[in-house]
């Protein structure tokens, strides 16, 4: 399996790290999303 980091809004506050997976292979798959927010 192949994951690769990317940053949405990179030098900013609020910057964010999503992953994109790949497994090279055909078949099934899943996508696991999650939230977390903090209020100030």
């Amino acid at each position: 399996m192949q994951v690769i980091r990317y940053m949405l809004g990179k030098g900013s506050s609020w910057a964010t790290p999503y992953y994109v997976a790949t497994a090279g292979q055909k078949g099934p798959c899943a996508m696991v999303v999650a939230a977390y927010m903090v209020m100030k």
